[in-house]
């Protein structure tokens, strides 16, 4: 016998309605294996690696820089990886330069405290010596054409240290009597002009 098959357009279009349906399920499930698959990718591939970059980068700037960190990778992400050792290298050699210019410069401070403290002390020495010899001394910058005076000429002479000036030679030579003014004059002009020193009694 002979079968006939009629197949109507509502029973077609059902049929397509299933076909269509189920492709589409299908479709979706593959997109979401697809995003599933590249979002674990960039997490694997981007995210982690960054995270662990930006968590070196906070322990170097604690100041904890002895934690090294190196990646095989040989894209960008193993660039900033490399950039990021080498500036860790580059902190700490500066840093443990710093610390040995701070150690130098904390022995030539206490040097030059030590230094100060000898020198108060040999002046004061030099002070008391004088005050007992009623014996001064003074000393002549050429160059600078400036007088200095220790504390016992200005007493021998009765000037107040803060008001007299030593660089008025005239006036410090009035101080002698007008027999040796002449004689402490010269000697003064020799030793100044002839580089002559001199040992007076006047």
């Amino acid at each position: 016998g002979t079968i006939e098959v009629y197949l109507t357009p509502e029973f077609m279009r059902e049929k397509l309605d299933n076909v269509t349906g189920s492709m589409l399920i299908a479709l979706i499930i593959l997109n979401m294996s697809l995003v599933s698959a590249l979002f674990f990718s960039i997490r694997k591939s981007v995210i982690l690696p960054v995270s662990h970059v930006a968590e070196s980068v906070r322990i170097i700037a604690s100041g904890h820089l002895d934690s090294s960190i190196h990646s095989e990778r040989k894209d960008e992400i193993g660039q900033l990886v490399s950039n990021v050792e080498s500036m860790r290298l580059t902190i700490k050699k500066h840093l443990e330069l710093l610390r040995e210019k701070n150690e130098a410069l904390q022995i030539e401070i206490m040097d030059r405290k030590r230094a100060e403290e000898a020198l108060r002390k040999s002046e004061r020495l030099l002070n008391e010596t004088q005050m007992l010899t009623k014996v001064g001394g003074w000393e002549y910058d050429v160059e600078e054409k400036k007088m200095m005076w220790t504390d016992q000429v200005y007493h021998i002479y009765g000037v107040n240290r803060e008001t007299y000036d030593p660089n008025d030679i005239e006036e410090n030579v009035s101080f002698y009597g007008p027999e040796d003014r002449k004689t402490i004059e010269q000697a003064f002009v020799n030793a100044w002009d002839k580089n002559r020193s001199y040992d007076l009694e006047l």
